[in-house]
């Protein structure tokens, strides 16, 4: 005997794939929500370490929120009254006619530290969701 056949029904395997991503879906966005929020308390310590804010407006702009299409959760830093305010604050304000300003890093230093873990926490959630959605080992 020089062959092996072998033969599978992959209708069962097609179909749990085919639905895999609306079903990973929570376990995806419960491991973004702990990433937003270790993102938010780190750029707002680090906000409050490096800025002195009269009115606290920054500091309570720097939030999370869901993205707009409801796949993911943002991070921003937001002011309404000046809007570009948040990004003169990190990258700092030169040129001409300008108030001479020193960047304070205190969003993307937050969001960087961030990014290993939220690495890790998107993996587990994905082989989390593939064991309870039949996909695991």
């Amino acid at each position: 005997m020089d062959r092996l056949e072998i033969t599978l029904d992959a209708e069962e395997i097609i179909r749990a794939l085919s639905t895999f991503g609306d079903a990973a879906q929570p376990y995806v966005d419960a491991a973004s929500d702990e990433t937003a929020d270790a993102i938010v308390t780190e750029a707002q310590a680090r906000f409050s370490r490096s800025v002195t804010s009269r009115s606290g407006q920054t500091f309570a702009g720097i939030r999370k929120q869901r993205a707009p299409d409801g796949r993911g959760i943002l991070v921003v830093s937001e002011r309404d009254k000046f809007p570009n305010l948040p990004l003169w604050i990190e990258f700092g304000t030169k040129g001409p006619g300008l108030h001479l300003l020193p960047a304070w890093y205190y969003f993307y230093p937050a969001a960087l530290l961030e990014e290993v873990p939220h690495l890790r926490r998107i993996e587990e959630a994905l082989q989390d969701a593939a064991d309870d959605h039949g996909l695991g080992e």
